[in-house]
């Protein structure tokens, strides 16, 4: 068992899994002969074994095959395929053994894959790794030894390295295009920047290293996933036992989970190098970051403030000062256009009618309700832009303050560390409410004071 879970108990897994790669065997044209082709369908083995005797026809028809053809392949593996559906994984490394020595050579990738999957299933998760490691250093562009350690990882829990590798090969395969790869990566937490990205790709490229597990767990609990960072923690300790300072941390976040204090051992980079596949990807997806209008984060488009008052252009760089200082004079400039309407607007009808000091002190009479009318219209049109440039200004100034696009804020605050959080948001929310009162307040005072001094002047 490992990370809480019994192989023994995944049979249907195993044939679902075998399954697909039969399914692949039946692609290659070898020279295999006619009557050892229906031996590469494992699925409709399968479906023959389910059936009554099927099981003993099946046995009784491979065990011919073996004998007839003693010095092909084909039917070892078959044969080993039959013995670890019935749970003999140690007979079935064996016998694929046998398999891969004998050829012929198109199979022996997908032939080793499946022994890694057995080895797995025997307990040897370790050995299963190494296998998959070497098989895909000797062939890096054949997705199907990532294909089958995708289902292993998912199976053994690991689920972030598990899904990644099967976007790989997906990617290989031409199921995925460069363009949904790299969204794939920027819309998902665990890969959306390239420190994390390159942290699982460390595990990728060596999931046996220790260094490389604790690096990913620890980016894990600044995330705050502090199961994720268990599950990698608890593969470091069982690949590198006896470490004090690593089990004292597994037992921190054990007891306390999210509320862990910081590790007292320093988290080092891993030295094990990345694969040149999955290396040149991650330089694909730095390029890739850099050429995109919005920087990386959440990947979230423009909205039309930003275009419209903040001048950004779907089609160029974007560039976070120059959008936020937009904003800022666009709100500052409207507020005082409705400061300036509003002021000659209110000097005008008091002018032209006479009356508007009657209109505000007095009982109305029916020549003022013109102006009462007037004067509505302006208070309510400058109240609104008031509020509208308050906004604007606002959303420049945090922006400039916090270095972030405001649709992005919350990403942000993801990465941060959990006991941070609730200061930070109280804090944004305090901070953005006496930016926009202020401007508020200030355009009121800007508007009041000079119509205060007029009126008074006229009395």
């Amino acid at each position: 068992m490992i990370g809480g879970r019994d192989w023994r108990k995944l049979d249907k897994s195993v044939s679902d899994e075998s399954s697909k790669l039969a399914t692949k065997m039946l692609e290659f044209h070898s020279e295999v002969p006619e009557e050892l082709k229906p031996l590469l369908d494992l699925s409709r083995l399968d479906q023959e074994i389910r059936e009554p005797g099927g099981s003993d026809k099946v046995e009784a028809r491979l065990k011919t095959a073996i004998e007839l053809h003693p010095d092909h392949g084909v039917p070892l593996a078959a044969w080993a395929w039959f013995l670890a559906r019935n749970e003999d994984y140690v007979g079935a490394i064996a016998w694929q053994t046998k398999a891969i020595d004998k050829g012929p050579d198109e199979f022996r990738a997908m032939w080793g894959a499946q022994r890694a999957g057995f080895r797995f299933r025997a307990g040897d998760w370790q050995g299963g790794f190494r296998e998959f490691r070497e098989l895909i250093e000797a062939d890096p562009a054949n997705p199907v030894p990532r294909i089958a350690r995708s289902f292993e990882m998912r199976s053994m829990g690991d689920h972030v390295s598990g899904e990644l590798d099967e976007m790989f090969a997906m990617h290989m395969v031409g199921h995925l295009q460069t363009s949904q790869l790299f969204e794939f990566f920027r819309q998902n937490v665990p890969f959306s920047t390239l420190d994390r990205l390159k942290a699982s790709l460390f595990v990728l490229s060596d999931p046996l290293d220790a260094t490389a597990r604790i690096h990913r767990g620890e980016m894990f609990m600044a995330m705050g996933s502090p199961q994720a960072a268990f599950y990698d923690l608890h593969l470091a300790d069982v690949l590198q036992p006896r470490n004090l300072g690593l089990m004292a941390r597994m037992e921190d976040i054990r007891v306390r989970g999210i509320m862990a204090d910081p590790p007292l051992y320093d988290v080092a980079v891993p030295v094990t190098p990345i694969l040149p596949a999955y290396d040149r990807v991650l330089r694909d997806f730095a390029t890739f970051l850099d050429t995109i209008p919005i920087p990386p984060q959440r990947g979230v488009q423009l909205g039309w403030v930003e275009k419209f008052f903040g001048r950004a252009s779907a089609d160029a760089p974007f560039d976070l000062m120059r959008t936020s200082r937009n904003l800022l004079l666009a709100g500052m400039a409207i507020g005082m256009c409705a400061n300036l309407v509003a002021v000659v607007g209110l000097v005008a009808v008091d002018m032209f009618e006479g009356r508007l000091l009657r209109a505000f002190g007095e009982r109305p009479k029916p020549g003022d309700i013109w102006t009462s009318t007037a004067i509505g219209i302006l208070a309510g049109g400058w109240a609104v832009a008031n509020v509208a440039g308050s906004i604007l200004a606002t959303m420049g100034t945090l922006q400039t303050v916090c270095r972030c696009r405001i649709s992005e804020m919350s990403f942000v605050l993801m990465t941060k560390r959990w006991y941070f959080r609730p200061f930070l948001v109280y804090g944004f929310i305090f901070f953005a409410s006496f930016l926009m009162l202020g401007s508020m307040f200030l355009n009121w005072a800007i508007s009041v004071v000079p119509l205060w001094l007029f009126f008074h002047a006229r009395q």
